[in-house]
Protein backbone atom coordinates (compact mmCIF):
# COMPACT_ATOMS: atom_id res chain seq x y z
CA UNK A 1 0.00 0.00 0.00
CA UNK A 2 2.54 1.94 0.53
CA UNK A 3 3.59 2.09 -3.07
CA UNK A 4 1.04 3.59 -3.95
CA UNK A 5 2.04 7.08 -2.28
CA UNK A 6 5.33 6.83 -4.37
CA UNK A 7 3.12 7.07 -7.63
CA UNK A 8 0.90 9.15 -6.43
CA UNK A 9 3.98 12.03 -5.66
CA UNK A 10 5.30 11.19 -9.11
CA UNK A 11 2.21 11.85 -10.77
CA UNK A 12 1.85 15.04 -8.89
CA UNK A 13 5.42 16.06 -9.68
CA UNK A 14 4.54 15.24 -13.15
CA UNK A 15 1.35 16.69 -13.80
CA UNK A 16 2.80 19.86 -12.48
CA UNK A 17 6.23 20.25 -14.42
CA UNK A 18 4.85 18.86 -17.52
CA UNK A 19 2.14 21.29 -17.88
CA UNK A 20 4.37 23.98 -16.00
CA UNK A 21 1.61 24.78 -13.35
CA UNK A 22 2.26 27.32 -10.54
CA UNK A 23 2.09 26.00 -6.81
CA UNK A 24 -1.69 26.34 -6.43
CA UNK A 25 -2.31 23.78 -9.09
CA UNK A 26 -1.00 21.94 -6.07
CA UNK A 27 -2.58 23.51 -3.02
CA UNK A 28 -5.94 23.62 -3.77
CA UNK A 29 -6.08 19.86 -4.66
CA UNK A 30 -4.56 19.27 -1.61
CA UNK A 31 -6.81 21.96 0.46
CA UNK A 32 -9.52 20.05 -1.28
CA UNK A 33 -8.62 16.59 -0.16
CA UNK A 34 -8.61 17.95 3.22
CA UNK A 35 -12.09 18.81 3.35
CA UNK A 36 -12.91 16.09 2.20
CA UNK A 37 -11.11 14.02 4.70
CA UNK A 38 -13.23 16.23 7.34
CA UNK A 39 -15.99 15.17 5.83
CA UNK A 40 -15.52 11.63 6.00
CA UNK A 41 -14.29 12.40 9.96
CA UNK A 42 -17.65 13.83 10.62
CA UNK A 43 -19.22 10.87 9.28
CA UNK A 44 -17.11 8.11 11.69
CA UNK A 45 -15.96 6.87 8.14
CA UNK A 46 -12.23 7.28 9.32
CA UNK A 47 -9.92 4.84 7.72
CA UNK A 48 -11.22 6.24 4.46
CA UNK A 49 -10.35 10.09 5.73
CA UNK A 50 -6.55 8.54 6.94
CA UNK A 51 -5.98 7.44 3.40
CA UNK A 52 -7.30 10.94 1.83
CA UNK A 53 -5.92 13.08 4.38
CA UNK A 54 -2.23 11.11 3.26
CA UNK A 55 -2.75 12.17 -0.33
CA UNK A 56 -3.69 15.80 0.84
CA UNK A 57 -0.65 15.78 2.93
CA UNK A 58 1.21 14.73 0.04
CA UNK A 59 -0.03 17.76 -2.35
CA UNK A 60 0.82 20.23 0.94
CA UNK A 61 4.10 18.88 0.59
CA UNK A 62 4.57 19.50 -2.78
CA UNK A 63 3.02 22.57 -3.00
CA UNK A 64 4.87 23.98 -0.73
CA UNK A 65 7.80 23.26 -2.05
CA UNK A 66 6.78 24.58 -5.19
CA UNK A 67 6.06 27.86 -4.07
CA UNK A 68 9.10 27.96 -2.27
CA UNK A 69 11.25 27.87 -5.61
CA UNK A 70 8.81 29.82 -7.77
CA UNK A 71 9.48 31.96 -4.98
CA UNK A 72 13.56 31.89 -5.11
CA UNK A 73 13.02 31.95 -8.88
CA UNK A 74 11.24 35.32 -8.77
CA UNK A 75 13.65 36.86 -6.12
CA UNK A 76 16.69 36.21 -7.95
CA UNK A 77 15.61 37.58 -11.22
Amino acid sequence: MEFIYLVIIILWIFVIKIFKKNSNYALIPAFLFFLISVFFTVFNLIDIAEQIMRVSFIGWIIGIFHALIEYKRVQFT
